[in-house]
């Protein structure tokens, strides 16, 4: 569990500690993705995600999405 960033750039949603963690944690794990659970994570955030952890990056949104899609 990370925290959220309350400031700053909204572009990667946690401080630039937690984003290397976590993908640290995803490498070493071999994800094949993240889900973050928010109810929507905006276009920007989900790119800024997917570039840095290098895995499809999924909210609650997408989720309904995919399963009802």
């Amino acid at each position: 569990i990370y925290t959220l960033k309350s400031s700053g750039s909204k572009r990667y949603l946690y401080g630039r500690g937690n984003v290397e963690k976590i993908t640290e944690e995803i490498r070493q794990s071999r994800a094949t993705a993240v889900f973050v659970s928010i109810d929507r994570l905006s276009l920007l955030q989900i790119d800024g995600l997917t570039e840095k952890f290098r895995v499809p990056v999924y909210d609650r949104y997408s989720i309904v999405l995919q399963v009802n899609g």
